[in-house]
């Protein structure tokens, strides 16, 4: 089985990059907490399976973090954004 989970199941803290198998969860909303109980109850019930946490969505469809900055990008000469978080944009076609 593979669960896609999210990396709001950490909390945004810390001074390096989580690993596949890290276990220090914090959730800062119900969103969060529901997708780390489902890791736990889908790990715990089955001995094959995979927990992929995805981050950034984009699409052609919908509104995303990719979209919205291509679109502030031409209707401004400077764009600031945050710069103490690394993502992997995950491509949903």
């Amino acid at each position: 089985m593979i669960y896609i989970s999210t990396e709001y199941v950490f909390d945004g803290q810390g001074d390096r990059p989580w690993q596949p198998d890290d276990k220090n969860y914090a959730p800062l909303n119900v969103y969060g907490q529901s997708k780390l109980d489902g890791e736990k109850a889908v790990s715990t019930i089955l001995n094959k399976c995979f927990i992929v946490r995805i981050a950034l969505v984009f699409s052609i469809n919908g509104k995303n973090f990719i979209k919205t900055m291509l679109n502030v990008g031409r209707e401004y000469d400077t764009v600031c954004v945050v710069n103490d978080q690394i993502g992997t944009p995950t491509c949903n076609i």
